[in-house]
């Protein structure tokens, strides 16, 4: 086996690995949301981006989680259409902090490996997870 071969397939083995423990992690990772479904009923899903920045003022560009943007589809700062008969604001305010102390809770790496960079989060009362591209500055 020459060289080539061997890189080849040490790089077939680490992305074959990689995409298994992505997966594995994905199942497990949204169980964590569980209890916050069932204490908030009126909490069908929210998403939350996950990105390294392209410019951070002559610092080091570092990949984070940030808050939740989204819940059930709607923008956080539209209250009204948010609140209006679907969730109160302290009960959609309590929601976000617990979501977001759990994602806070784990290493950045985690969710770099296993969503990607640039990627917008989705969780699912049905325990699913959808990863899209994240647009930002």
């Amino acid at each position: 086996m020459t060289i080539k071969e061997k890189i080849e397939e040490l790089q077939k083995e680490y992305l074959d690995i990689k995409s298994k423990y992505s997966k594995e992690l994905s199942e497990k990772y949204v169980y964590l949301f569980e209890e916050i479904f069932q204490k908030y009923p009126e909490l069908k899903s929210f998403s939350f981006p996950a990105y390294t920045p392209y410019f951070n003022d002559g610092d080091e560009c570092v990949f984070n989680v940030h808050n939740v943007e989204v819940i059930n589809g709607i923008d956080i700062y539209n209250y009204d259409e948010l609140t209006n008969g679907l969730f109160s604001e302290d009960a959609m305010k309590k929601a976000i902090e617990e979501i977001d102390a759990i994602n806070y809770k784990l290493d950045s790496s985690i969710f770099q490996v296993t969503f990607g960079d640039h990627s917008i989060i989705t969780i699912k009362r049905d325990m699913t997870i959808n990863v899209d591209d994240y647009e930002h500055d």
